[in-house]
């Protein structure tokens, strides 16, 4: 069972095997039990997706890139936040994501009005709660926190996204859901719980 959520979930993986050459940072064997819990996790959740087709080939691929780009962020961040405070680091990231995302618009040939006032609104929370809050959180604990442990901790995203799905749509999660939403605070727990997590910035 492959499909483009599981795929995208793999970032902890590309990060645990680079972290070693890229940021000299060993991973534990707990982490790696940690991450194999939240992906096998992250799958189940992912499960009923398979009833409604696989997808394409090229669409997998996309989404195995996209977890590759996620390693890459990570790693990156990991190398230069210790250097960096939090504001002058996503101060420069920030705008050139934004930049980037304009031009890609352009070039697909997407157009930038046209939607309604709820989609404007929803788009300007995307900004205000997952990017400026989670990202930046994100952001500032790789100044302390090795890359590894970060992106396993991002991996509870579609568990909070789940969450608000019950409490504010009234989307009540599946059987397959729910055992995903546990095993992967499981693996995440283990990555991350008391004791584990380390102090301090690189050397």
């Amino acid at each position: 069972m492959i499909t483009s959520v599981v795929l995208v979930t793999t970032s902890p993986v590309f990060v645990g095997l680079a972290s070693p050459f890229v940021l000299s940072e060993r991973v534990a064997t707990a982490t790696w039990a940690g991450i194999g819990i939240a992906i096998v996790g992250a799958a189940l959740m992912a499960a009923e997706d398979v009833g409604e087709g696989l997808g394409t080939v090229v669409g997998d691929l996309y989404a195995l890139l996209g977890a590759i780009f996620a390693a890459g962020y990570l790693m990156i961040g990991r190398r230069a936040r210790p250097q960096l405070s939090w504001v002058r680091y996503v101060g420069v990231v920030y705008p050139v994501a934004a930049v980037l995302l304009v031009v890609s618009v352009v070039v697909a040939g997407e157009p930038f009005t046209g939607y309604s006032t709820k989609t404007f609104v929803m788009l300007g929370l995307l900004a205000l709660v997952p990017q400026l809050v989670g990202h930046t959180s994100i952001n500032w604990a790789l100044a302390y926190v090795p890359a590894a442990m970060v992106a396993v901790a991002i991996l509870g995203e579609p568990v909070e996204a789940t969450t608000l799905a019950a409490l504010v749509l009234r989307e009540m999660p599946s059987a397959f859901e729910i055992a995903g939403t546990l095993l992967v605070l499981t693996g995440v727990y283990v990555v991350l719980r008391p004791g584990r997590v380390p102090t301090g910035t690189l050397g």
